[in-house]
């Protein structure tokens, strides 16, 4: 488990942390044109009644915000233009989140929390997002530039997985660290950290 504090987001972003490996950063493949599925196993602290980030992938902001209590979804689309869903789920502290976001290309965006599904979008006529080296932040809709406006959320991350179609590209249970980034469990080098970097 991993404590991110407010204002000190974490990063999945193998691809900037070195040149030469991972040889197939698994970050490459959260976008519109690969089927993937995120899990993450989260514990929300000090957000009743605050508006804040849970995670956002950037470039292209697609990802899962808090407001007045509640859960929004904000999707970015292959056109640039985004929507944004809210779901059924109130936030409180302590609250725990088990979120799987499932997606299959030009087909559906399916995201569940806690084995309930909250979002099950049709893609056939309007694909996701395509970017080439997108990035996963925990706790902040930036990192980057981190100030009032990055909507910092404080949380406890016990797990995260990262699937391309079945086969599993980067798992992380936060128990072995080594230079501020959590291992791969894989072996793949798919590091999640906590160093500040360009995204």
């Amino acid at each position: 488990m991993i404590h991110i504090k407010k204002y000190k987001p974490w990063i999945f972003y193998p691809s900037a942390l070195c040149d030469s490996y991972p040889e197939n950063p698994a970050n490459k493949i959260i976008s519109g044109e690969h089927d993937f599925q995120l899990e993450m196993r989260i514990t929300l602290l000090d957000t009743e009644d605050k508006n804040g980030t849970v995670f956002s992938i950037l470039p292209k902001y697609t990802g899962l915000d808090i407001h007045k209590n509640l859960l929004f979804f904000t999707v970015k689309f292959e056109d640039e233009s985004s929507q944004f869903y809210q779901f059924p789920f109130t936030i409180y502290d302590n609250v725990d989140i088990d979120l799987k976001m499932t997606h299959v290309s030009k087909k559906y965006l399916k995201i569940t929390i806690n084995d309930d599904e909250q979002l099950n979008l049709n893609l056939e006529k309007l694909g996701l997002y395509k970017d080439s080296n997108p990035c996963v932040v925990f706790g902040s809709n930036s990192f980057s530039h981190i100030d009032e406006n990055s909507n910092c959320t404080e949380m406890e991350m016990h797990e995260f997985k990262l699937y391309k179609k079945k086969k599993l590209l980067a798992h992380h249970t936060f128990d072995e660290f080594i230079f501020n980034k959590s291992v791969d469990k894989t072996g793949n080098l798919n590091f999640l950290h906590h160093k500040i970097l360009e995204c």
